[in-house]
């Protein structure tokens, strides 16, 4: 849960980590790309300044790598996935979680990779 000022605490989405667009590649639709939100959360985390930093500091948001550029929405790259791979997230409640490209999620424990 991403529990933003707006959040209703019902995920009902699944919310890309890193921002898919419309129409943009579908390469993002893997279980390391996404997390659950509720629809406010997923409208906001882009749009109030303040959660947006929450939710990159929290591994929620994960900018695009390479020389694509955090614009370039369509640019999915196999390090974009594995970084996505390599960043933990961490919930509301502050418990944090590698997610897994087979789905499984994972607790996270510092200087511990999965």
């Amino acid at each position: 849960m991403i529990g933003g000022p707006n959040c209703t605490g019902v995920a009902s989405v699944a919310d890309h980590r890193c921002g898919r667009g419309s129409g943009g590649n579908k390469g993002l639709n893997t279980f390391v790309a996404l997390v659950a939100a509720c629809g406010a959360c997923n409208n906001d985390k882009e749009s109030l300044p303040r959660l947006a930093t929450d939710c990159r500091e929290r591994g929620i948001t994960v900018p695009y790598s390479g020389n694509h550029g955090s614009l370039d929405k369509r640019a999915v790259t196999k390090e974009t996935l594995h970084r996505l791979a390599q960043t933990p997230v961490t919930d509301a409640d502050g418990q944090s979680w590698w997610l897994l490209p087979s789905g499984v999620i994972v607790p996270h424990e510092p200087g511990v990779p999965f």
